[in-house]
């Protein structure tokens, strides 16, 4: 992820590859420990960092002189996992900024036609997903009530409860089984005019 100078970070490790997905609450405890293993003394209080000497120039030091740190460890590596995360960040607005490009690209050569019957298709979809959601409660209803009825309760109340509740059920499954049926209607009609465009 990037090199640490020890001259001005001390002996802080470098930031690990970064999970995916990245969980703020656990992940950077995690990723700031491993970073800080290394480090033997408090976390959490400033020190001098001790210049290095340079190779080659006896008399030429790097690091931060006698000036105290302005963060401690802990902070150095949060801040360092921080930089990480908006690098990646960057990173996945640059990706989706080309794919953006690239779908505008391809679009502009798709008819009007053609982009109807891309749109009556994902309406079909939607409309056979909630048509099926629509059958599985109905299903689970009607599924209580017989379990109600098998058991022989005399609650006359929780029973006019549960008819109506799969009544509503029954209701909501052929409204959206009208609605598929629409929806499919129309896939076909723009079907139809794609053809004929072409």
């Amino acid at each position: 992820m990037g090199g640490v100078d020890p001259a001005l970070c001390g002996p802080i490790g470098e930031v690990p590859v970064l999970p995916n997905p990245f969980i703020v609450l656990t992940d950077v405890p995690a990723l700031v420990e491993h970073m800080l293993k290394a480090v033997s003394e408090d976390w959490d209080a400033k020190r001098l960092v001790q210049p290095e000497p340079v190779e080659g120039f006896p008399s030429l030091h790097r690091g931060p002189g006698g000036l105290l740190p302005s963060a401690t460890p802990r902070q150095l590596a949060q801040n360092m996992v921080a930089a990480a995360v908006m690098n990646r960040l960057c990173g996945n607005v640059l990706i989706a900024g080309a794919s953006a490009a690239r779908a505008s690209r391809a679009s502009a050569h798709i008819s009007q036609e053609e982009k109807a019957v891309q749109a009556a298709g994902k309406s079909v979809q939607a409309k056979e997903r909630d048509f099926r959601q629509a059958q599985a409660e109905e299903r689970a209803a009607n599924n209580e009530l017989d379990g109600f009825r098998a058991r022989y309760e005399t609650d006359a109340k929780q029973q006019h409860y549960l008819e109506s509740v799969v009544g509503w059920k029954t209701s909501a499954k052929l409204q959206m089984e009208k609605e598929l049926e629409a929806a499919k209607k129309q896939l076909r009609g723009a079907e139809q005019a794609f053809a004929d465009s072409r």
